[in-house]
């Protein structure tokens, strides 16, 4: 996941969701905070091929 704050302030993770898991949380810890946009995009899932 990346995150883009503040004019191009980011924050990126990984992140495991629990199976069944369809919804997105935001919150501000400590004060407030306004959405102004939101894009999700999905990806495809990556292959490990071995190299043998």
């Amino acid at each position: 996941m990346e995150v883009f704050a503040q004019g191009g302030t980011t924050i990126t993770d990984q992140v495991f969701p629990s199976a069944g898991s369809d919804g997105i949380g935001l919150f501000a810890k400590g004060g407030t905070a306004q959405l102004d946009k939101l894009t999700v995009t999905p990806l495809a899932p990556s292959m490990f091929v071995s190299g043998g």
